[in-house]
């Protein structure tokens, strides 16, 4: 395409073509948000003047979502000169998973030092992708607790989803065989996988029995692991310690006993009144 000039030192008009090519290298960046990563994706913007002038435009950098540098600048260029400038995107680190497109301007304001009334303008576009990370937490509601031999118990936990995209996630106890061995019982409430979207909380439990020695004063770690399948199996773990301690009689339940005496302590105290 071309623009007309008005040359001012002969007065003839001409018809002077102002091309520049925008070529942006790469064109897609893959930008990892995760609590590790950087958040900042790199490319290069390649000018390039295809005709016999001198020509100054302004490049203007535009993304929605991320930051841009450079946001706008001006570049003069050489008759079929060409010129590389550095760009860099930045997105916040934890940010949701998602796809935009940019454009970088490149906009002729002015042919051999001669202002235009009617600018020239070339794009050349990129993509960006947020990258996708997978990132659990499993605190136990108790990571610590006492209980007695033959106790049954259900231990609670929130899989939290820190990650930026949808993940199945599957819990299990590491130390599941150790822990048989020992006397546990261990059941899980859902043995298969369950979906976890990104930011939300799912409760999961595993159901425990200590076991039934006649007497037991002893510390036990229960390994739990949380595997997400999102992340080719890569584990989150978090124990919770049970201190099991006490004499085992079958059929007695101390927290039952504990409500029964306290209830006759009440009605013997009221008696004495």
């Amino acid at each position: 395409s071309g623009i007309q000039l008005i040359i001012p030192d002969n007065g003839v008009e001409a018809q002077v073509t102002a091309d520049v090519n925008v070529i942006i290298s790469p064109s897609l960046l893959l930008v990892d948000v995760s609590p590790t990563g950087t958040g900042i994706g790199t490319a290069t913007i390649h000018l390039e003047n295809t005709g016999p002038h001198q020509v100054t435009c302004t490049v203007s950098n535009e993304i929605e979502g991320y930051e841009a540098s450079p946001r706008e600048l001006t570049v003069s260029l050489g008759p079929y000169a060409t010129r590389a400038l550095p760009m860099s995107i930045v997105a916040l680190l934890r940010s949701p998973y998602g796809v935009s497109n940019g454009i970088v301007t490149c906009t002729v304001k002015s042919v051999n030092l001669v202002p235009l009334d009617n600018w020239f303008i070339n794009t050349g576009s990129y993509q960006v992708n947020t990258a996708p990370y997978s990132r659990l937490v499993i605190p136990a509601k108790e990571p610590f607790m006492q209980v007695w031999p033959g106790k049954s118990l259900k231990l609670k936990f929130d899989v939290y989803n820190e990650g930026n995209i949808d993940d199945t996630v599957r819990l299990d106890v590491s130390n599941r065989d150790e822990l048989y061995r020992k006397g546990f019982s261990i059941a899980l409430e859902s043995s298969g996988s369950v979906l976890v979207l990104p930011r939300e909380t799912l409760r999961m439990n595993i159901h425990v029995t200590t076991p039934k020695g006649r007497w037991e004063d002893d510390y036990y770690t229960i390994d739990v692991r949380a595997v997400s399948e999102f992340a080719n199996s890569q584990s989150f773990d978090y124990s919770v310690t049970l201190w099991v301690r006490g004499v085992y009689v079958p059929g007695f339940d101390p927290v039952i006993m504990i409500f029964a005496l306290a209830f006759m302590g009440v009605a013997l105290g009221k008696r004495r009144d």
